[in-house]
């Protein structure tokens, strides 16, 4: 009898490999966003921050004008172009950033993730008026 345990256990191997086994049904994956559905909720998310960026750097930007007494003159309307347009690029590159990270992940992990670049756009747009005086000092 001892003999013949190698095949017995050789016999229920070679049944288990052929036996059919249980079909598992995995679910379907989650739904992921589009590179349009990320745009649009990171156009949603950081076009606040920057619009309040912009109004409060163009109103600080006016205000240096008049003091320097640029004020209606081409210089500050220089300053106030160059401004608004370093806003405006920061905007598109931060907008086009988010999305691309956004992409691919489900509604969840794109929520939090989103919360947390609104927070670090915060953050970095706390204080744009120190950059902006080193700007207009150097020139």
């Amino acid at each position: 009898m001892p003999q013949a345990l190698p095949y017995i256990a050789a016999a229920a191997t070679i049944y288990s490999a052929f036996r059919p086994q249980p079909r598992v049904e995995l679910p379907p994956p989650p739904p992921t966003l589009t590179l349009e559905e990320a745009r649009q909720q990171a156009e949603a998310l950081l076009n606040p921050l920057y619009n309040e960026q912009l109004q409060e750097t163009l109103r600080q930007v006016q205000l240096a004008n008049i003091r320097r007494g640029f004020f209606g003159q081409a210089p500050g309307a220089e300053l106030s172009q160059r401004a608004a347009a370093d806003i405006e690029s920061r905007r598109a590159q931060n907008i086009a950033q988010l999305a691309s990270q956004l992409q691919g992940m489900t509604w969840e992990q794109a929520a939090q993730h989103a919360q947390l670049a609104l927070q670090n756009a915060r953050m970095a747009a706390t204080n744009p008026l120190e950059r902006l005086a080193s700007f207009t000092n150097a020139m």
